[in-house]
């Protein structure tokens, strides 16, 4: 018993030597040094607080990181827990079209791989299928949790004529833990009718 509780100890102490921790923090500044293994762009760590980090560049064995979920300050020699990928849930509207999308952190981040299922019921009820890219840009320097989003997404039509369609707008987010609050523009272009701009809301969850 007292060899397997030894050796438990070893097994703790050693993995506690080789966790990667944040070596660097200033403001919204986050990067660490002592990875064995470089982990790729995009990938996702959490800290002991709770907070989610995405990989944005690794140089010289130096990986740095954007928070994308603030739980509290970050500090210096936290040890940092790799997850997987961040997924992303949008329900998103205006007043003349609305939709839910889907996208998830990759190696091309900040770019995230989207889909978008949306209703036009400006004349009727249309479905709108689209896929394309959306992109998130921190404003963790000026409001905790805060961030501008944009996206471009490419499909067509799915009701009657099958036509092609675009869907592209801006939002500002902000995060409440793992839910997400958004307020912006949106626009939806389908070849046969007018545009559809708007200004939206929408509600989110990242997990």
């Amino acid at each position: 018993m007292k060899k397997l509780s030894s050796l438990l100890l070893l097994l703790v102490l050693a993995s506690s030597v080789f966790a990667s921790t944040l070596t660097y923090v200033y403001e919204d500044m986050l990067s660490s040094t002592d990875f064995e293994e470089l982990p790729k762009k995009g990938s996702v760590f959490c800290d002991p607080k709770g907070s989610v980090m995405c990989v944005k560049s690794t140089t010289d064995g130096i990986v740095s990181f954007e928070k994308y979920i603030s739980r509290g300050q970050s500090e210096i020699g936290s040890e940092l827990r790799q997850r997987s990928f961040l997924k992303s849930f949008t329900l998103r509207g205006t007043t003349e079209h609305a939709g839910i999308s889907f996208a998830f952190t990759c190696p091309l981040y900040p770019f995230r791989p989207s889909v978008s299922l949306v209703v036009d019921y400006r004349y009727g009820l249309d479905l709108v299928l689209l896929a394309g890219f959306d992109t998130r840009v921190s404003l963790s320097r000026l409001v905790e949790n805060g961030a501008l989003n944009a996206w471009c997404l490419l499909g067509a039509n799915l009701t009657g004529n099958v036509e092609f369609s675009v869907s592209y707008g801006a939002t500002y987010s902000h995060n409440l833990a793992h839910f997400r609050l958004e307020a912006g523009l949106s626009v939806l272009e389908v070849v046969s009718k007018p545009s559809s701009l708007g200004f939206c809301l929408a509600l989110g969850v990242d997990i």
